[in-house]
């Protein structure tokens, strides 16, 4: 299992990156196996996040900015 996107946040670093219906498998190479493990591990990166986003049938690894866009 893994967690879907509902929405982006139009301002947000993953704007650019992310979409409704994406899923993301994994964050910083750690599985994302729910929702409730999605949020620990997004609210425990720092800086640039790698996700391994699953877009439309393929699946990507995809680097997040950090919120000063490094």
């Amino acid at each position: 299992m893994a967690s879907v996107v509902s929405n982006v946040d139009p301002g947000s670093p993953a704007a650019q990156y992310l979409e409704p219906g994406d899923v993301i498998l994994s964050i910083n190479q750690q599985p994302v196996n729910s929702v409730s493990e999605f949020n620990k591990l997004a609210t425990e990166a720092k800086g640039q996040t790698l996700l391994r986003v699953l877009h439309q049938g393929s699946a990507a690894f995809v680097v997040i900015p950090d919120e000063h866009g490094e």
